[in-house]
């Protein structure tokens, strides 16, 4: 999927029911940075409930009264201890480097008072967005039946936030040092995705995201890279191997960024004339475009688009060279992906009889004063000349 856009260039069962793992995590960050991206220094504090565990069996049991963001002893942890206060930013790394569960639990229980509330309060979100293929019931990614997505909806969630120029920043950090907090020593976060690190699966071109993992969703992945300009996401879920995810979406990028843009010359300048019918005028108003009116675009982000004449309200007369409209270029979700200016190609004036009606139109009390004195001049002129006729006989 094009970050900047939301095209998506290839798709296989984007829109089949998959368990995310840990790639939840992001929609996690992308909702705290709605709610708090401005106030991350703001500090947390872990409760014993957000930081509970049990073991896996324990909580998925049939009639487990554990709720499902309940954390399990073998998942991924940072380590934080009930009574810790920690920043948002350092639980922010902590969940996206280090896919700290125990971040996810503190980070959505401050955020929104509860943890269950944070997630009806991300679930409404991703229907405010279009992201209709989502339900998560915790915000770290642990198994549960009822929470599930799409590739789809998960390339739409990262697009979102990508938006986020703290999320970018923070998806790309290799290491991140937490400061002291008031029950623990300075500690490293370490970022698990490999594609950024030195090794068999890394690419330079990449820029996030995030890894995800658990027995029943296989392995997972949603990547972002970046080329000459152009910012792409892949998904990849149900992987099979650790190293399926990465060779998968390093080979998704390198087909897209293999990709030669085409030039699509739509219209030509001064040969391509464009007309519009205008009242009370010396002729057709005729436009033309002083440069080629060119779509760039890559092959698998072909787009599908109407071309219109937005004409601009002008004053007449008009001369040879007047800027009288813009040609636009619009997608099927109405953005403008090309627009350029066309102009006058003749001299149009204003007829004597339009002149006159716009006179009238503009100064109606002139003109009927004007009309009422001219009928009150012909009644007199009318009585004049009968008394005349009277007296010569």
């Amino acid at each position: 999927m094009n970050a900047d856009t939301g095209v998506i260039l290839y798709a296989k069962d984007v829109h089949a029911r998959c368990w995310p793992a840990s790639t939840t995590k992001i929609a996690t960050a992308l909702y705290v940075l709605e709610k708090k991206g401005e106030g991350l220094d703001e500090m947390a504090l872990a409760s014993k409930d957000a930081l509970h565990s049990v073991h896996s069996y324990t909580r998925l049991a049939e009639g487990s009264k554990h709720p499902p963001y309940r954390l399990e002893h073998d998942g991924t942890m940072i380590w934080l201890k009930p009574g810790e206060k920690i920043s948002l930013a350092s639980l922010l790394h902590g969940l996206m480097l280090s896919s700290g569960n125990d971040a996810g639990n503190v980070l959505a229980e401050y955020v929104s008072g509860s943890i269950d509330r944070f997630c009806e309060e991300l679930n409404l979100y991703f229907k405010q967005h279009g992201i209709n293929e989502t339900q998560f019931v915790n915000p770290q990614g642990l198994h549960h039946n009822d929470h599930w997505t799409t590739a789809h909806d998960m390339a739409q969630i990262t697009r979102l936030a990508m938006r986020h120029p703290f999320f970018r920043e923070l998806v790309q950090t290799t290491r991140y040092l937490k400061p002291q907090t008031n029950l623990q020593p300075e500690q490293y976060f370490v970022q698990h995705n490999r594609l950024l690190k030195p090794g068999p699966h890394y690419y330079s071109k990449a820029i996030g995201v995030k890894t995800g993992y658990h027995a029943r969703a296989g392995f997972t992945f949603v990547g972002a890279a970046t080329h000459e300009g152009r910012t792409l996401i892949a998904g990849v879920f149900k992987c099979q191997e650790s190293h399926d995810r990465y060779r998968d979406v390093i080979k998704l990028f390198d087909a897209a960024f293999a990709e030669k843009k085409i030039c699509r010359t739509l219209y030509a300048r001064e040969s391509d004339l464009f007309t519009h019918r205008t009242r009370g005028t010396t002729g057709d108003l005729k436009a033309v475009l002083k440069e080629d009116a060119v779509l760039e675009y890559y092959p698998a982000e072909e787009p599908e688009f109407r071309a219109e004449i937005q004409w601009l309200a002008k004053d007449f007369p008009l001369h040879v060279g007047d800027h009288v409209g813009n040609l636009r270029c619009i997608d099927a979700k109405g953005n403008v992906l090309l627009q350029k200016p066309i102009f006058s190609t003749t001299v149009i004036s204003k007829t004597w009889w339009a002149i006159g009606a716009h006179f009238c139109s503009t100064h109606k009390t002139l003109c009927m004063a004007l009309f009422l004195g001219s009928q009150v001049v012909l009644l007199l002129y009318y009585f004049i000349k009968k008394h005349k006729k009277v007296a010569h006989r």
